[in-house]
């Protein structure tokens, strides 16, 4: 299967309310292609391009992307599936004022071929129906499944397990004029040896390791408040500069003083690592039970 195109420009225009709606998308380019695997899934890359997407309606400011990349690989060895989905972002606006640049990285390997082709049908044919009909009726979507369903989507997601699929988001990156911040986030999976035991447990037996490591510099801090203050209609510059570092400062201080992240030098960082029931918390090591009642406390404390 090979497929390219080319569109110079897609308008879309409705309205909401009296109001008109508008969407813009220019200089797109996209190609797929691949060889069709044994499991039935084509193995193989793709690619889409967007030269600029614009957004305007009535009720919020316009938004601006330019240069939206995304890139898809996937591949099948020895009956398991490993694949990438990049996409990348050159630079965001809002009322033409600029954002900053995007990045997003998930990368898996050791997907069971079978259990993945299964979970897929059984998404199109049992959860897809149900979340388009809640959307057309303007509703909640609630999952419903009988007791077959139940015991159908627990055998493959047990199946799934067994081939200790990992999964990774590496990275999150979001680079403003005057830092860069980022999120990488690497999980681990295992086959629970009983799904009827605590939730705690379960999560114990199902997770065999993880790795996270936030970065947030306060320059991305400064220059989001900043956009914030402008878009509510601040105009003067000094004003909004010392709110933007105050507001920065302020969330470095809370962040260290809950023992949620460390301030290094113009950072904002967190670490956790997971492994073997130990939780390794910005250095501190407790276990997982111990870990979820610290987070709890910390929420609690920032909801007062």
């Amino acid at each position: 299967m090979d497929a390219k195109g080319v569109v110079d420009n897609i308008e879309l225009a409705s309205r909401e309310g009296d109001r008109p709606v508008r969407m813009l998308a220019k200089n797109i380019t996209f190609k797929t292609g691949g060889i069709k695997g044994a499991s039935g899934f084509y193995l193989g890359n793709s690619e889409v391009r967007f030269g600029e997407i614009g957004l305007q309606t009535p009720s919020t400011p316009s938004v601006s992307l330019k240069n939206l990349v995304g890139l898809g690989s996937l591949e099948e060895l020895d009956g398991k599936l490993k694949g990438s989905v990049d996409y990348t972002l050159e630079q965001g606006s809002i009322a033409d004022k600029p954002v900053g640049s995007l990045q997003m990285r998930w990368a898996f390997h050791d997907f069971d071929v079978n259990a993945t082709r299964d979970l897929l049908a059984f998404y199109k044919a049992k959860v897809a129906p149900q979340a388009e009909a809640a959307a057309q009726a303007g509703q909640p979507f609630e999952l419903e499944l009988n007791d077959a369903d139940q015991a159908q989507l627990q055998a493959l997601v047990m199946a799934l397990l067994q081939a200790k699929p990992h999964l990774e988001l590496a990275p999150l990156g979001l680079k403003t004029a005057n830092g860069e911040s980022h999120l990488n986030l690497a999980m681990d999976f295992t086959a629970p040896k009983s799904v009827e035991v605590p939730p705690q447990e379960l999560v114990e037996q199902l997770l065999s390791q993880l790795d996270m490591k936030l970065v947030v510099a306060k320059g991305t801090i400064q220059d989001l408040v900043t956009l914030q203050g402008q878009l509510g209609g601040q105009t003067d510059a000094v004003a909004l500069a010392r709110d933007a570092e105050g507001t920065a400062n302020m969330l470095a201080g809370v962040a260290a003083m809950q023992g949620v992240a460390r301030v290094d030098a113009n950072d904002i960082r967190s670490d956790l690592h997971y492994e073997k029931g130990v939780v390794d918390f910005n250095g501190q090591k407790m276990t997982l039970e111990q870990f979820i009642l610290l987070i709890a406390s910390k929420s609690r404390l920032s909801a007062e």
